[in-house]
């Protein structure tokens, strides 16, 4: 309630939207930041909540303790926080694209290493050492992309247009991720399953991530031509 009260509305500032253009006309426009936010989302919370099955994993595929697991996921959601805050703020600065693809990239190439650590270390050090890293990678992005996609909606439908694209991710396979683990765990055998479902995801996430338009107003992206398509994603590399 403190930020959003702190938060300019954005919904009757700039020109208006055209009052013959309906909401339905304004999603079918936006088709492409609705797709592209799907997988972005899809992919992020696939890493949210492989970090969230830390305490199970610890048990049964490591035979550490609950403790060691707790404490583990525990690291790797508190120094989330400010990485989170740091990505975003960071993200004002210099563009969006710039920090959630390089971010995701990051992430990408921390994913097996850090497991195989775990997995032939199974010590408890090295099991929170690893989920902190984790932790920074899959969150300095957050703020970014989650503004990203609410920007570069059309103003009428942005709230139920992000509301939307959310919901769809995070039911889809946030409440899927667990259940999917686990039984790679056991058909493999391995405990390195997760990781292997994870850079998968985080490929996938990757490629959204450079599709996506730069929607940073610092950038000099408007939300509307975002939502048209105008601006392409490579230009967020410039």
């Amino acid at each position: 309630m403190w930020l959003r009260g702190a938060i300019p509305e954005t919904l009757h500032g700039g020109a208006p939207t055209a009052p013959e253009e309906s909401r339905w006309r304004l999603a079918q426009r936006s088709g492409r930041v609705i797709g592209l936010g799907i997988v972005i989302l899809s992919s992020a919370t696939i890493g949210t909540y492989i970090l969230d099955y830390i305490v199970t994993f610890a048990q049964d595929s490591l035979h550490l303790s609950a403790r060691v697991g707790f404490l583990a996921e525990a690291v790797a959601n508190l120094i989330g926080v400010p990485a989170l805050l740091l990505g975003a703020a960071l993200s004002d600065r210099v563009g969006r694209w710039r920090v959630n693809v390089w971010t995701n990239f990051a992430l990408l190439l921390l994913i097996v290493p850090v497991f195989w650590w775990v997995v032939a270390t199974r010590s408890p050090i090295v099991l929170m050492i690893s989920m902190a890293t984790l932790g920074i990678a899959t969150n300095f992005s957050a703020g970014s992309y989650t503004a990203g996609i609410a920007e570069s909606l059309p103003r009428s439908i942005r709230g139920g247009g992000f509301g939307t694209v959310y919901s769809l991710a995070i039911a889809a396979f946030g409440g899927t991720t667990q259940l999917v683990i686990t039984w790679l765990i056991h058909a493999t055998g391995s405990a390195l399953a997760p990781a292997g479902y994870l850079v998968v995801a985080t490929g996938i996430g990757q490629i959204a991530l450079m599709l996506f338009p730069e929607s940073a107003p610092v950038r000099g992206a408007s939300p509307e031509s975002q939502a048209n398509g105008v601006t392409l994603a490579v230009e967020g590399a410039a």
